[in-house]
């Protein structure tokens, strides 16, 4: 829970407050002496305890597993592409566990990260799924440039969609892609519609503006979604000032 609940949905607050309520739970739990021996379990009810187990295993060393990269070099050190506020990585990490909408599907995209703002209680927007795109912090947060490069390809010509309504067709939505070196493709996508400020072939450094948070595109709700790839579309590992971007994991820039 700690690790893999949708905290920044739920509010980064209630955290300690769960694992407060877990703590006297447990100290309640050993005061009363309310635990049955293993031996007087019945053993339809050791097979049960035995299966939550297990599968609580597998699900700790899944989020566990997710937070693992490959060691530098095949990490690539990038800036943040958001600025002025607190944020949190919505999905993010190298499996299911820590980045189910990305992980296993397509290569390029397996290590994407969703970025989304918090407020002052560690919540992505006024409530767990407003309506109104407003309500969300991060709609309309400018993005910046992490990077070098050349942008090879925009779109900005798509609306934004009501919270819950996807566009499985134009998956990115309006996007940015930039080159850089050694091959690699930077995506930016979910952008707002006239609200991409570059085109291809300009030159980008890392601070520049390039365009607003939006929801348009194959998204639930408003984010940033970021991926880098290589020349043979395969997912490259990424640093944001020097952390890795894993579920949960809380960044201030």
């Amino acid at each position: 829970m700690w690790w893999g609940a949708a905290w920044p949905i739920l509010g980064f607050g209630l955290r300690w407050l769960w694992l407060i309520l877990v703590l006297v739970m447990t100290v309640v739990t050993i005061l009363r002496k309310t635990r049955e021996s293993r031996e007087s379990l019945p053993v339809l009810k050791k097979i049960g305890w035995n299966t939550v187990f297990i599968l609580g295993f597998m699900l700790v060393l899944g989020q566990a597993l997710g937070r693992w990269y490959p060691p530098e070099p095949h990490a690539i050190n990038l800036e943040s592409p958001l600025r002025h506020g607190k944020y949190s990585v919505l999905q993010g990490g190298s499996n299911g566990a820590t980045n189910p909408g990305h992980a296993g599907k397509i290569q390029r995209e397996r290590l994407a990260v969703d970025w989304v703002k918090l407020d002052d209680w560690g919540r992505r927007a006024a409530g767990l799924k407003p309506a109104e795109l407003a309500v969300y912090h991060i709609y309309g947060d400018t993005v910046f440039s992490p990077v070098t490069g050349i942008v090879t390809a925009s779109c900005d010509s798509l609306p934004d969609l009501p919270p819950g309504v996807i566009d499985t067709v134009n998956t990115r939505g309006n996007f940015v892609e930039i080159a850089l070196r050694d091959s690699l493709t930077l995506f930016l996508a979910h952008l707002q519609p006239n609200e991409v400020w570059v085109a291809p072939g300009d030159s980008m450094v890392p601070g520049m503006p390039l365009g607003l948070v939006g929801n348009s595109g194959n998204t639930v709700e408003p984010h940033l979604h970021m991926s880098l790839s290589n020349a043979s579309n395969w997912a490259v590992p990424m640093l944001i000032n020097g952390v890795y971007p894993v579920l949960n994991r809380r960044f201030t820039f």
